[in-house]
Formats: C-alpha cells, structure tokens, sequence
C-alpha cells in the first residue's frame, strides 16, 4: 500500500471536489456531463483504490464503480437519469468504493429530492409539476385508467449532476463527521 488512509481521502477529496466541480458547471450550463470527466474519475477511483489497497482496493474501487452504474442505468431505463449522470455515478462509485458507494447512493438520492423540489420553484413550475403528480398518481390508482408515464407529461429537466455533487461531496464529508452519514443513522 503506496497511500496512507490520510493521504488516500486528502486526494480523494481533491478529485472529488474537481471532478463534481466540473460535472455542475457543464450540467447547469450545457445539461450535459463530459465523458472526459467521468472517464478522468472512473480512472482516478480506480488507481486511488489500488494505491491504497492494492488488489483489494482495486475491487472496492471496481464494485463501487459498478454498483453506482448500475443503480443509475437501471433508473435510466426508466426516464429518470440521463447518460452523463448514469456514468458520473459510476465515477462516484470508483471514488467512493465499496461499501462507501451504499452512502453516497442514498445522500445522492435525498440531494436530488430537495433539488427537485427547490428546482421547481426557481422555475416556477411548482403548480404544473403537482398537478402532473396527480394525474400520474390517479391514472396508477384510479380503476379502468391507462397509466399515464412521467415521458407522457411536460416536464422540466433537472441537472441531476448537481446531486450528484452535493451527495458525493456529503459522502465524503460524512467520512470524518460520522453524525451527517444518513447510512450509518439509518442502520
């Protein structure tokens, strides 16, 4: 192991911060994350993880890697995450490892939800995105409805890489303040 537990989360957390850093800009700016910059974390995860662990840490790194993608592709398949998000989770994942990725999956998660909602507002979009909530809620409830699905209706793009910033860069902070991680509260 060339890296210390210290140095391995100081360079970590540079990376981190560089690559979601990056990924915001271009998400508020262009709505699209560069693969440059998920291809540079993916890349960045993986050697760290290996410096630090050798084998060991490569597979974290790896899992973390995979688990992150994963989990996103599959929201993806459903209309809910882009392609740059879905590869900026596998970046996360690399960063964060495993098991470190369960973490940043759930602040990830829970960012995204006050975003969305915050989002909606800035936008003034509030009252039309509640009342698609309802159709959508009635037509899945309602008997002898047809399901009406969220690419059915007009919605508002959400930069998602900006949740996905603001879980990692919790995640990360939660490694040296344990009372923030909402995994180690849930479990």
């Amino acid at each position: 192991m060339i890296l210390s537990p210290s140095l391995h989360y100081s360079l970590t957390l540079a990376v981190s911060t560089a690559i979601m850093a990056h990924a915001t800009y271009t998400d508020l700016k262009r709505r699209e994350i560069d693969n440059e910059t998920v291809l540079i974390g993916m890349a960045a995860g993986l050697l760290l993880g290996f410096l630090a662990g050798g084998g060991r840490g490569l597979g974290f790194a790896a899992g973390g890697l995979v688990l992150g993608f994963v989990v996103f592709f599959i929201m993806g398949l459903t209309g809910g995450m882009e392609a740059g998000d879905i590869k900026l989770m596998g970046a996360v994942g690399a960063l964060s490892g495993w098991p470190g990725i369960l973490s940043a999956l759930l602040h990830v998660v829970i960012a995204g939800f006050f975003l969305a909602i915050l989002w909606v507002v800035i936008e003034g979009r509030l009252g039309h995105t509640l009342k698609n909530l309802w159709i959508m809620i009635t037509s899945w409830i309602l008997p002898k409805r047809r399901r009406i699905s969220l690419e059915e209706l007009e919605t508002t793009a959400l930069p998602y890489g900006v949740a996905i910033a603001v879980g990692t860069l919790w995640t990360l902070a939660a490694q040296k303040i344990p009372a923030i991680d909402l995994m180690k509260i849930l479990l």
